[in-house]
């Protein structure tokens, strides 16, 4: 991590214990991690919070992922921002064509492979 800000990450999961399981290993590596139960809530979030980076898990109550993708990354003022989505689906076509920058598969994901994706999208945006 640099010294200049903390990465703010915005994780919508409605499932407790993989919100505080993957939200622990993020914060140990240093990074800010605020949550979303919902899609709902985590469009409010991205309004108050202004993430550098989301992780959004594709089913959720309210509005699921692919929406709220979609709305993000048709507003200009949060399209930029990275957009990994968390899915139990092997094949998500549907997420990329959402606007998805990343998908990871829930049940493989280790959180190294998250942490690594999360570099990989900050460092391409320009933000490492």
């Amino acid at each position: 991590m640099t010294d200049k800000k903390k990465i703010k990450i915005l994780m919508a999961e409605d499932e407790e214990d993989i919100f505080t399981t993957i939200s622990f290993a993020l914060r140990a590596k240093g990074y800010d991690v605020c949550g979303a139960s919902d899609g709902e809530e985590a469009l409010k979030k991205v309004e108050e919070e202004n993430p550098d980076v989301i992780i959004l898990d594709v089913k959720m109550p309210k509005k699921d992922g692919y929406e709220v993708c979609k709305i993000l990354k048709s507003d200009e003022r949060f399209k930029k921002i990275p957009v990994l989505m968390f899915t139990a689906l092997k094949e998500d076509k549907k997420g990329y064509d959402s606007g998805a920058d990343a998908f990871m598969i829930k049940s493989f994901a280790t959180y190294e492979d998250i942490i690594f994706k999360i570099t990989e999208l900050l460092l391409a945006k320009g933000h490492l």
